[in-house]
Order: C-alpha cells, then sequence, then structure tokens
C-alpha cells in the first residue's frame, strides 16, 4: 500500500469558484419565474452541510439576514435537494468529481469507476431448512 496517500476533509462548504468549475455546469437551473433571492452556491452550501451534520431539515443552521430573519426557509432548501436529486445533478457532480481526481492523480480509477454501486452482502440462507 501507497504511503503517500493524500487524505483530505469532507467539502462542507465551496466558494464561489469551486461551485462554478465543479457544480454549476451539472445543475438544472429553471429558466423561468423570479431569480432567487439566495445565491444558488449558498444554497448548495445548505445542502452539503445538511448532508454532512445528518440533521433533519427543519433543524438545518440558516443564518440570519439584515432584517433578523432567516435568509432562506429550510422547504427551499429541500425542494432544491429534491429537485436536484430527481434530474440526478447529484450523480453527475460525483462522477466529474472524480474523474477530476483521477486526472490530478488523486485517485485510481478505472473504466466505471464512478457508476459502481455498492452492494450489500447477501443474507445467509441455511441448507438445511427445519
Amino acid at each position: 500500500m501507497e504511503k503517500n496517500l493524500v487524505f483530505s476533509h469532507i467539502p462542507t462548504q465551496l466558494t464561489e469558484a469551486q461551485f462554478a468549475l465543479i457544480v454549476f455546469p451539472h445543475l438544472t437551473v429553471g429558466r423561468r419565474g423570479p431569480n432567487k433571492k439566495l445565491p444558488l452556491f449558498s444554497l448548495f452550501n445548505y445542502i452539503l452541510k445538511c448532508l454532512y451534520l445528518g440533521c433533519q431539515w427543519k433543524k438545518l443552521p440558516i443564518k440570519n439576514d439584515s432584517n433578523g430573519r432567516r435568509e432562506i426557509h429550510y422547504t427551499t432548501v429541500y425542494r432544491s435537494f429534491r429537485q436536484w436529486s430527481a434530474g440526478g445533478c447529484f450523480d453527475r457532480i460525483f462522477s466529474e468529481s472524480v474523474s477530476m481526481l483521477a486526472r490530478a492523480g488523486h485517485v485510481v480509477a478505472g473504466p466505471g469507476a464512478a457508476d459502481s454501486v455498492f452492494r450489500a452482502p447477501r443474507k445467509f440462507k441455511p441448507n438445511n431448512p427445519i
């Protein structure tokens, strides 16, 4: 096993530049309707924080705006998560991030490595049913 492995923390917040490079090209964004009050990278950071903390959506720590109210309601964050999840955005983001790491030499990835799915172990079935 190689001793010079690169370990890093799980990202719970992205900068605007990282978001624009890695995430934004893979998100589905509506073309109609009013503009969002909060930038998409902030919305995505709230989703990352909720996934990292493992908390309920309504317990998500959301910052206050200048009026002292929450800058976004937790249901808006949840709806965006559901929309992006159903549209396959997170799968595309994951595949692209693994590809970027492989090109940089941080991950040894063969063809289809980003598409592999965890398979649970099979349940034990006794040979002699009694």
